[in-house]
């Protein structure tokens, strides 16, 4: 199956753990497929950085998933942004 029958398009993905060996080949592939990503890990800074590395539907937000608060923010910021959230 290639990425072409795989779309994503129009679609949004939280990866979180996105700064780590997988998280980033997952974000990259989601990315490939056209899904809007939204990487997550702990570093803000670094998220946004990594995100700036995609297309420019991707977004970095550094989140806490152990936080109740922080997941509820970051909940909050993917669907202020994108509407939605698929993955």
């Amino acid at each position: 199956m290639s990425l072409q029958e795989f779309s994503l398009e129009g679609k949004t993905a939280i990866v979180t753990g996105a700064l780590g060996l997988i998280g980033k080949e997952l974000c990259r592939a989601l990315d490939e497929a056209g899904a809007s990503v939204v990487a997550t890990d702990l570093n803000d800074d670094a998220c946004r950085a990594f995100a700036g590395e995609l297309s420019d539907r991707a977004l970095g937000k550094g989140a806490d998933i152990t936080d109740p608060a922080s997941l509820e923010e970051l909940r909050q910021f993917a669907l202020e942004r994108r509407g939605a959230i698929d993955v």
